[in-house]
Parts: C-alpha cells; structure tokens; sequence
C-alpha cells in the first residue's frame, strides 16, 4: 500500500473518532432534568378519600332514582293485518284476561321493536 493512502485512511479515523467523541459529549449533557419539567406531587390518602366520597355519591343519587316500571306491549294481528288486541303489561305481569289468552297462544310471532311484540293469526 502507498504511503498516500495509509495517511488518508489514518486521517479518515482520527476525523471519525473526534466527531463520536463531540456526539458523546453532546449527548451526555443533554441527558438529564430539563428545566421545564416540574415534579408532581401525589396525594395518595386525598386521592383515596375523593374516589370513597365521590362513590358514596353515586350511591346516594342511585338509590334516590325511582326506577319507572318497564311496560310490554302486545299487539295481535289478523290474517287481514287487522288490529285484533293490544296489550300493556307491567314488568312481570301476565295476561288475566281468557280470551286475550287465546288469541296470544294461536298467533305466531312475528318481531319485536324497543317493548312493542308483534304476533300473528295465521289460520
């Protein structure tokens, strides 16, 4: 190898190694706090005792709701898509009425939408 290029290749390090060494020394001091963080305090027995009050709260609203009862309603259809019946029950009710009875057990079901079912004579 010549001279020439030995010198080159030498030179070529050096100028590598000296820009690692400056990148190093750039990254080390920019390692640590900057100045715009702030530390942040947490309070755990405050933060403890806000979620307690905030749930007894809850709590307290719930159980002031008065639940509406939910209501159903049936709707009996003919062969002709005439209305025969309409009934609305309260949540856990059930018919009374024989005839209405009769007519629920001979329809078939057709849909349902929200708390409106739909049934059907089909004979």
């Amino acid at each position: 190898m010549s001279k020439e290029f030995v010198a080159a290749r030498k030179l070529s390090a050096i100028v590598a190694l000296a820009l690692a060494v400056v990148v190093s020394f750039a990254a080390i001091n920019s390692y640590g706090d900057s100045k715009s963080e702030e530390f942040i305090v947490y309070d755990v027995e405050a933060s403890i005792e806000r979620a307690y009050t905030d749930l007894i709260e809850e709590e307290a609203l719930v159980l002031d709701l008065e639940v509406e009862p939910q209501l159903e309603i049936i709707k009996i259809f003919d062969n002709a898509n005439e209305l025969i019946e309409t009934v609305t029950l309260v949540e856990g009710e059930s018919i009374e009425n024989k005839a209405t009875q009769r007519l629920l057990n001979r329809s078939e079901y057709l849909s349902s939408f929200g708390n409106t079912s739909v049934y059907k004579i089909t004979e």
